[in-house]
């Protein structure tokens, strides 16, 4: 997805993407930009919050006012993320959400009622399977 975050929103929590919890078991897989513009990939897959987690944090800080290509990746027990191109942050180990999960993109982060996403997201593809690097460069230099 290309991302572009409006002036005056950074200092809180946002979540561009995130799988919600169905009825059995606490499945999520969220994708946010912290307090300090960097982007994270988070999960967690137990019947309880003592379960399987998994967190991918972004080394690089995001301007506001700037279009960035941005994936988040979980694949092969790994989880990347990539800005422009460009791996930013990698961590072993994943969840996959159980069928009929359902997502949201840009919402309200639970625990910060004014962490919604304030900019724009454009081209949001979610795909069934890893991207290799040469798709997601692909991805990055589209315009």
């Amino acid at each position: 997805a290309w991302i572009y975050m409006d002036a005056g929103s950074d200092g809180t929590v946002r979540r561009l993407f995130g799988t919600l919890r169905n009825s059995d078991t606490l499945t999520a897989v969220i994708v946010l930009i912290l307090p300090d513009n960097k982007i994270n990939l988070a999960g967690r897959q137990d019947a309880d919050l003592g379960g399987t987690v998994f967190w991918s944090a972004g080394s690089q800080t995001l301007l506001t006012e700037t279009w960035y290509h941005v994936v988040a990746q979980i694949s092969d027990g790994t989880t990347s993320l990539y800005i422009d191109g460009a791996k930013d942050g990698t961590s072993t180990g994943s969840v996959v959400p159980s069928s009929g999960v359902e997502t949201a993109i840009c919402n309200v982060y639970q625990t910060v009622p004014d962490g919604g996403w304030r900019g724009k997201v454009d081209q949001f593809r979610l795909f069934d399977r890893g991207l290799t690097q040469s798709e997601i460069t692909t991805l990055a230099n589209e315009v």
